[in-house]
């Protein structure tokens, strides 16, 4: 992972771009297959938190409308959206997942890139969870969602946060960054605005949310010892691997106390510090959250 100066984190050199596109599909299948997976993609704490996303994108649009999920994997966010009333349609490139969202969710997802043709724009929102990390060129991606917005339209976004007190103290050992296979572009929160600025969005809101207290425990029990050099695949997996089991245990042994409820108000609680202004933790969470609004040029022919 390279810095440059600008403060923009990214992979040089990279995997090509068929082999990214390769782990991709792998890990769309075991979106599918991976109980766990599924469980908690769908569970109602992750439904919930989307239903509160959704909440304020109506709030900023005044009402539901037509949302575009890029990524949208197996379907949860345009689930939580069609709950609130969206009219959802999905665009994703992984073939398992994809094909999961219809037939399981009844959800009208299209299987392929952003790169592939157009959908029917324009849209009143389009959602980009945890996808413009994995793209090669970010900028170019985000004027071409702009262009399936109407005129007023919000692009909702989240996005690994380079910046978040994990990577600050443990840098390669999160493993959001010891993901070089697929994680290729890693923002914060000044230069991900940046990017949107340069796409033609003004960014409305910005909060990072979410610390990983079980693996930040971990680490401090581990101690300073790098990481052993491991293929791309292998780095990937089991990093992603061992967080989930940290969470999946902490969450079962709050629950077998009795403190998972009053443990999930007080991390929303933390939420709300992680973004409010003066927070000593402020921008400090692992995930970026914004909502952005298409940026109107007086030259721009979608705009007239």
């Amino acid at each position: 992972m390279v810095t440059c100066r600008c403060g923009l984190s990214f992979v040089s050199p990279r995997l090509p771009e068929a082999a990214l596109l390769a782990r991709l599909q792998d890990w769309a299948v075991q979106d599918t297959v991976d109980p766990a997976r599924l469980a908690l993609a769908f569970e109602p704490a992750t439904l919930a938190l989307y239903a509160r996303h959704v909440d304020r994108l109506t709030r900023a649009l005044g009402q539901p409308g037509r949302l575009l999920d890029v990524g949208c994997a197996t379907g949860a966010f345009m689930v939580a959206a069609r709950d609130k009333g969206w009219s959802v349609e999905g665009l994703e490139v992984g073939r398992a997942s994809a094909a999961f969202a219809r037939e399981r969710h009844g959800l009208r997802v299209t299987q392929g890139s952003l790169y592939d043709g157009a959908p029917d724009a324009p849209f009143d929102a389009v959602a980009l969870l945890e996808v413009v990390e994995h793209l090669p060129a970010p900028v170019a991606a985000l004027r071409r969602l702009r262009s399936w917005l109407r005129p007023g339209g919000r692009l909702f976004l989240t996005t690994p946060n380079f910046d978040s007190l994990f990577r600050r103290l443990h840098g390669p050992k999160w493993w959001v960054v010891n993901c070089e296979d697929e994680h290729i572009v890693l923002f914060t929160p000044s230069t991900i605005e940046r990017a949107l600025d340069q796409a033609g969005f003004a960014v409305e809101w910005l909060d990072t949310r979410s610390i990983d207290h079980a693996g930040l425990l971990a680490q401090a029990r581990r101690g300073s010892a790098a990481p052993a050099a491991q293929p791309f695949a292998v780095a990937d997996e089991q990093g992603y691997y061992d967080a989930r089991r940290r969470k999946t245990a902490l969450k079962s042994m709050l629950d077998r106390v009795g403190m998972l409820s009053a443990a999930r108000a007080a991390l929303r609680g933390q939420d709300w510090l992680l973004s409010a202004r003066g927070s000593p933790i402020r921008g400090l969470g692992e995930q970026i959250v914004l909502l952005a609004r298409r940026d109107e040029d007086p030259a721009d022919p979608v705009a007239r």
